[in-house]
């Protein structure tokens, strides 16, 4: 569940899934774009992070984005995987996701 609206967004993790806003001018076109969630306000980045399995767990990665990526109120050092576990909150600048891994 995404932000404030509680969006739902269900991906398969076949490939990363970047996650973003919506930038056409600079060909950024993110599998979830957070641009209509307050993405802007909240302070997601454009490239913000991307989720992926690796080895059968599934992990995020902060993209170097200005205002941080969080799992459960944890800051990500930028480009270093951490595992995300069902029942996470993922946080991307304020903007807050409900994870859910089935």
């Amino acid at each position: 569940r995404i932000g404030d609206n509680g969006r739902e967004i269900e991906v398969s993790l076949s490939k990363a899934i970047h996650m973003g806003r919506l930038d056409p001018a600079s060909d950024v076109f993110p599998e979830i774009d957070l641009t209509n969630d307050n993405g802007l306000e909240k302070g997601v980045s454009r490239r913000h992070a991307r989720i992926l399995k690796r080895e059968g767990t599934v992990v995020v990665e902060d993209l170097g984005s200005i205002n941080g990526t969080f799992i459960n109120g944890k800051r990500l050092a930028p480009y270093l995987p951490e595992v995300l576990n069902h029942g996470d909150q993922l946080q991307l600048g304020k903007l807050l996701i409900e994870v859910e891994l089935r």
